[in-house]
């Protein structure tokens, strides 16, 4: 959230977009994620995906928008058979909860605050590690995009002076070794 490619906002283009509302990221609703499309069909597809792979478009509270709700005779169902209650492919209940919703919404409005926290954060990261380059493979952009940074990945060069026994707080192996390491910002 809050990345740009090309002076377009990351998620605006492209026929489906996803972001994570997970706890570590750019905002949180403790779970869960969003589908963005601006496309009709794919959002219909999207939905029933999120509503246990339901046909019916009906919002919930609401009946009967198709205006033939009990008129489908859909494969070997009787003629009638509520239409609300059929499921043409597998889905998933992946709603989120009113209070979900509000945390997600409180946070969206402070996301400014946090995407400019974390590009700081990254160029602060940057500039204090550029003197070891010769040591470390740095991130940088993609030509055209201004990333707001969820990590600060690192990857450590295969010749480097530090000894491979030496602990590194914070590292899954608790090793420094060539390859890469994610540093959260």
């Amino acid at each position: 959230m809050g990345s740009t490619y090309r002076g377009r906002k990351v998620g605006t283009f492209g026929d489906l977009a996803t972001t994570s509302f997970y706890p570590a990221h750019h905002i949180t609703m403790g779970e869960g994620g969003a589908v963005l499309t601006n496309q009709p069909l794919l959002k219909s597809l999207v939905e029933s995906f999120r509503d246990w792979g339901r046909d019916c478009w009906c919002a919930p509270g609401c009946d009967n928008t198709c205006g033939k709700r009990f008129a489908w005779h859909l494969g070997e169902l009787p003629c009638g058979y509520d239409h609300k209650y059929t499921y043409s492919h597998i889905g998933y209940n992946l709603k989120m909860t009113d209070m979900q919703a509000a945390v997600g919404v409180a946070q969206l409005q402070k996301l400014d605050d946090f995407v400019a926290a974390r590009r700081r954060n990254f160029r602060i990261l940057r500039q204090g590690l550029a003197e070891l380059e010769e040591f470390f493979l740095l991130p940088e952009a993609t030509d055209g995009a201004d990333p707001s940074w969820f990590g600060f990945p690192i990857g450590v060069r295969r010749v480097h002076p530090f000894p491979a026994t030496k602990r590194l707080p914070g590292s899954s192996s608790g090793r420094l070794r060539p390859g890469c390491s994610l540093a959260a910002i």
